[in-house]
């Protein structure tokens, strides 16, 4: 695995925008598995969401088995999701017709043949941590083993909880940009990290390791003091100072990891660690969603605080990745970039050649 170390605000050249896409154009690959909901939101209720230009409708049958169905119906295009489920089938809010699990249509109202084509596509679906997973492109390549790990959860004296889903209006690229470069959290979420006068996440030395569509970064804050809100949430005494290290793993195209540890730095001990599980899932060219679970060391705070807290964190991530998707439609966006986008540049070459390797020879 390479591994670099990043400390310089040089700016870089670009690639050719083929090879470097800007992020507010960024494709997305198709044959491989993308998070479409969280396992506690599909039930025995239909639900609607469009992921990768495609829209789904969602739900469980009465043995608990997760089903992704194409949203349209194909008589004259009514969504599904806006229908009913009846008896593990779902039926048609506009002229009834019936479609099962496996998206064959089994009754038509007004007649008793029904033709071959009068059928919904149905997705391959997996479950695995808090997420439902669908594969979004040829169905004859869908591999369960090339779900991505999720080692993250399940640990022993671990807590785990889903938080929510965050849906933005900017390519899902911008939002792997975001959360690949911390140096944004000291002016978006100041006052989040930072620690008046000691080091500061936009200077901190930062380690990199890229392995096949894969990213690790690595910044260590030393002589951290947390205090208020900080201290309260990792529930460490306010003002101790410790080693805060942060660290985030990418496993392009869908999944984001984020892991803060709080340390001792006389005995290596580690006081507290959240590592909150962000997967990046694109909803059409133009549009994502931002999902997020946590697993702690420490108890869980009481829920509806905890999602209000990352709300508001993440609604000024959404301020910002919405302000650049306008700023390319508006104007083409031409992009400098400064070394810290290195590694957000890699990422982009990595999910563009994931869609290269998609096309025909």
């Amino acid at each position: 695995m390479e591994s670099i170390a990043m400390n310089t605000q040089t700016p870089i050249i670009a690639r050719p925008l083929h090879v470097v896409p800007n992020a507010a154009n960024q494709e997305y690959p198709r044959n491989c598995w993308y998070i479409v909901a969280g396992r506690d939101e599909v039930g025995e209720k239909l639900l609607g969401r469009q992921v990768c230009g495609d829209r789904l409708v969602m739900y469980r049958k009465s043995t608990g088995e997760p089903v992704v169905l194409s949203d349209w119906c194909p008589h004259r295009g009514f969504k599904l999701s806006e229908s009913r489920l009846v008896n593990d089938n779902v039926v048609c809010g506009y002229h009834g017709m019936t479609f099962n699990s496996d998206g064959k249509c089994v009754h038509i109202p007004s007649q008793s043949t029904i033709p071959n084509v009068m059928k919904v596509r149905s997705y391959p679906v997996a479950e695995k941590s808090f997420w439902v997973w669908a594969w979004m492109g040829d169905p004859e390549k869908a591999d369960l083993d090339l779900l991505p790990e999720s080692e993250f959860f399940h640990r022993p004296n671990y807590e785990d909880r889903y938080l929510a889903i965050l849906p933005m209006n900017g390519n899902f690229q911008l939002l792997h940009d975001n959360l690949l470069d911390a140096t944004h959290v000291s002016y978006l979420h100041e006052g989040l990290v930072d620690n008046e006068g000691e080091d500061d996440i936009a200077t901190v030395k930062m380690k990199v390791d890229y392995g096949k569509n894969f990213i690790r970064t690595q910044r260590d804050l030393h002589n951290y003091r947390p205090k208020g809100d900080v201290a309260q949430m990792f529930q460490v005494e306010e003002g101790r100072p410790v080693l805060r290290r942060l660290i985030t793993e990418h496993h392009f195209p869908c999944t984001c990891v984020i892991i803060n540890q709080l340390i001792d730095p006389e005995t290596d001990e580690l006081l507290s660690e959240q590592i909150a599980t962000l997967p990046v899932v694109p909803a059409s060219p133009d549009a994502c969603y931002h999902f997020a679970a946590l697993s702690t060391s420490y108890p869980a705070p009481q829920l509806e605080a905890e999602i209000a807290f990352y709300s508001s964190i993440l609604s000024q991530d959404t301020c910002a990745i919405e302000y650049s998707q306008q700023w390319a439609d508006e104007t083409g966006g031409p992009e400098i970039s400064i070394r810290q986008d290195e590694v957000a540049i890699r990422s982009r070459r990595m999910i563009a050649e994931m869609v290269r390797a998609e096309q025909p020879d």
